[in-house]
């Protein structure tokens, strides 16, 4: 059997995975949309004139029809307003004065209610449209962009874009935008050059997130981006000054009570560092940050000589998921990796290492998730007393379990951008 023909049958059994998980990823659960409530609130409670951040936690919502916003959510004083390109504050969302919203209860709750009324509200609708609209955006553009280049490369590009589980995380189980503002960040390394002005705006609407999009400046910058860079800053700049025009507030009084907040709590994984210094969460972010920098750094480098610019992002996107406070929400973000293996494997003819590799980072993600949520994790390390072997006695156990399986992760997929610097070098 010729090479090729073996590269044809990797990529379509590396699609056919992709798609099988989709499905049963899609089925397996109904919608919980816990963080898409707190985030709407937040935007809700701002467009009517309301500092939502003094609110946050509080056991009585300042509006009746608002409800309250639950502990530990939170957002950028920018994305208060832009925010509501995702969570739509202007829409109807009337479950939200029925539900509480309070972190552990609010599956519970949702069930009560989607008893009584299983329709969608206008709010949901809005962000299933917007999300599903950018996966099809970010495919066709990955199309365009690769069909005079490789048929193969095209066609199986878009198609992870598309099917990819991890996509459907943020949709389907949280009701988190994390995969439109990646989808934004993979938009941006494709239109980069041609579009600075439309990647600016994108960038601003993606630095909402900043633990997602902030290390994606540190490529432009040193790609010399700067009107990308400049026009993300003016956006957000001005959302920041709206928000406080609105709210009748100073810029810096937003920006203490949005540092007050402790959005993503004490024991959230803070970076690769988490594992090992997790009784001190800020010396955790803080080298993990380091790190990223470091290997964004050491790829651009390494990727000095590319020849498509759009994957000098992908060492952003492999720093993205460990360089700061991250969910599995953000794991989306992983598809640019997966394309450049691909392309990795119909270009140099080599076909196990890219295959693994862009497996690892699609399907494997969805595994480990569903492996570690079933309680199989915990029963293969819990044999091990994690907590009293790294002074963690305060941590629940499953937090610690999810630690080692993200560390664990995280250093394959370092690796596997290693590894492509490295091929991508010989190509």
């Amino acid at each position: 059997m010729s090479t090729d023909r073996k590269i044809n049958i990797v990529l379509i059994s590396l699609v056919t995975l992709n798609i099988f998980e989709w499905e049963f990823y899609l089925i397996l659960d109904d919608l919980r949309y816990q963080d898409f409530l707190g985030q709407w609130k937040l935007c809700a409670y701002t467009l009517r004139g309301i500092d939502p951040y003094p609110l946050i936690g509080a056991e009585i919502p300042a509006v009746e029809e608002l409800g309250i916003i639950p502990a530990g959510w939170g957002t950028t004083p920018h994305g208060l307003l832009l925010g509501n390109l995702f969570y739509a504050g202007f829409l109807a969302m009337s479950m939200a004065a029925f539900i509480p919203s309070e972190p552990y209860s609010i599956q519970k709750d949702l069930d009560a209610y989607r008893e009584i009324n299983s329709t969608l509200e206008p709010a949901e609708i809005y962000f299933i449209v917007i999300s599903v609209a950018f996966v099809l955006v970010t495919a066709i553009v990955i199309f365009q962009t690769f069909k005079t280049f490789s048929k193969r490369l095209a066609w199986t590009s878009a198609l992870l874009a598309i099917f990819s589980a991890v996509q459907l995380i943020p949709l389907k189980n949280t009701g988190n935008a994390s995969g439109t503002i990646c989808c934004m960040l993979i938009l941006i390394s494709f239109l980069q050059e041609k579009y600075p002005k439309l990647s600016g705006v994108l960038l601003a609407f993606a630095m909402i997130k900043p633990q997602l999009a902030l290390i994606f400046c540190l490529t432009l910058l040193l790609m010399r981006r700067f009107k990308i860079l400049f026009t993300a800053a003016a956006i957000d700049i001005a959302a920041w000054l709206i928000v406080s025009f609105m709210l009748q507030t100073s810029p810096m009084v937003l920006l203490q009570e949005f540092l007050a907040t402790g959005a993503g709590g004490d024991k959230s994984y803070a970076g690769i560092f988490t594992l090992f210094t997790a009784s001190n969460h800020s010396l955790a972010m803080g080298l993990s940050m380091l790190a990223g920098i470091i290997y964004v750094c050491i790829g651009h480098k390494l990727l000095s000589d590319c020849k498509i610019s759009a994957f000098k992002f992908f060492p952003a996107c492999i720093a993205a998921t460990f360089w700061c406070y991250s969910f599995y929400n953000d794991f989306y973000i992983l598809i640019l990796p997966a394309i450049v293996c691909v392309y990795a494997m119909i270009e140099s003819k080599k076909i196990s290492i890219p295959f693994v590799s862009a497996l690892f980072m699609t399907v494997g993600v969805f595994l480990w998730m569903w492996i570690l949520f079933n309680g199989m994790i915990s029963e293969i390390i819990g044999v091990i007393d994690w907590k009293a072997l790294l002074s963690l006695t305060t941590v629940q156990d499953y937090v610690v379990h999810t630690w080692i399986v993200r560390t664990l992760f995280e250093v394959g997929v370092i690796f596997i951008g290693f590894d492509l610097c490295r091929r991508l070098r010989n190509i």
